[in-house]
């Protein structure tokens, strides 16, 4: 980096005093020639007015004449004496102020020199401030890279949340299914349509013990048979199989089918027959106290009321979640 020299307004006023000290210094030679030449013209006055007195036979006009330009030199003389006390006086005050710029000269100078100090100083901090510069561009690239990995490992913490968090729910749907299948383990109980008022109950005559019966929903008149009874099996984990006290078969998807509509029988002798065709698990609706669905662990299709038919028979089959009651039960303990 290179630094012009400017001027300032005291070294131009310096300038200028340095011009007005030449020109009384000019004026004084003059004054002092003329001066020279009027003492060399009174004595050759002087000299003319002895050589008058000596003849004084001369013409008296020219003496007057002399007289007055004798005076008239005496009056240019005392007026030159003047101008010299006046000339010494000026030559006092311009010494003082050729003092006073010297002064002011030795003062430019150390503050010159003072100048070049604090350029030389401020060209090191310069020099500083761009290391410095340059040190922060390099830091700042650096923290952007950092903070680049920070928004990316936070968004990984946040996808890493979101799937624990759906993890967490899913964990606890399955603690509640679980403890819901430990809850109904090894009881028996009737299964009551909310949507119809009917109960879950094996078809057919009082001797029907064999593999397909079908099942459908009726009323529940005087003593309770042991066709509408239904125990629940604990199989493993929340999963449960449904066994009808009377006939001793496993409420069962017909077929293994996997579509709506899919129709419920019993079969098997044990909730593991029929690979997992028997399996159910119990879940209770959401802000229901006693209301629950009934899933079939095979189809994950819903134990459901066949068109939400009111009358005796209406035929139970799978269906998927909806939000009207068809799919919604009622469990009541019995002996």
């Amino acid at each position: 980096m290179t630094w012009e020299y400017v001027y300032t307004e005291t070294e131009v006023e310096e300038d200028s005093l340095h011009r007005q000290v030449e020109n009384l210094v000019n004026a004084k030679k003059k004054t002092e020639v003329d001066r020279e030449k009027l003492t060399q013209d009174v004595e050759k006055l002087m000299y003319q007015g002895e050589q008058l007195v000596e003849g004084r036979g001369k013409d008296e006009v020219k003496i007057e004449k002399l007289t007055e330009q004798v005076e008239k030199l005496l009056q240019q003389g005392e007026q030159l004496v003047d101008d010299k006390k006046k000339a010494e006086i000026n030559r006092e005050k311009m010494n003082q102020q050729i003092e006073k710029l010297l002064e002011q000269g030795k003062k430019l100078v150390d503050d010159k020199k003072k100048a070049d100090i604090d350029v030389e100083k401020m060209n090191q901090q310069v020099k500083k401030l761009m290391e410095q510069g340059d040190k922060l561009v390099e830091g700042k690239k650096k923290a952007e890279a950092y903070n680049e990995k920070l928004t990316q490992l936070v968004k990984n913490l946040t996808e890493d949340k979101i799937k624990a968090a759906a993890n967490t729910e899913k964990l606890a749907e399955q603690v509640e299914e679980l403890c819901e299948g430990k809850k109904w383990g090894d009881k028996v109980c009737l299964i009551k349509s909310v949507r119809s008022g009917k109960y879950l109950h094996l078809q057919g005559g009082s001797e029907v013990r064999w593999n397909g019966t079908n099942v459908n929903a009726s009323t529940l008149c005087g003593p309770i048979l042991s066709r509408f009874k239904w125990k629940f099996v604990s199989a493993y984990g929340s999963k449960i199989g449904i066994q009808n006290m009377k006939c001793y078969k496993y409420l069962n998807v017909a077929g293994g089918g996997l579509r709506n509509g899919t129709n419920v029988q019993v079969h098997g002798n044990s909730p593991m027959d029929s690979s997992t065709h028997n399996l159910w698990k119990i879940t209770k609706v959401k802000g229901s106290v006693d209301h629950f669905n009934i899933r079939s662990v095979h189809n994950k299709r819903f134990l459901n009321l066949c068109d939400g038919g009111l009358e005796n028979g209406t035929n139970v089959h799978t269906w998927e979640k909806t939000t009207d009651l068809n799919s919604v039960w009622k469990i009541i303990e019995t002996n």
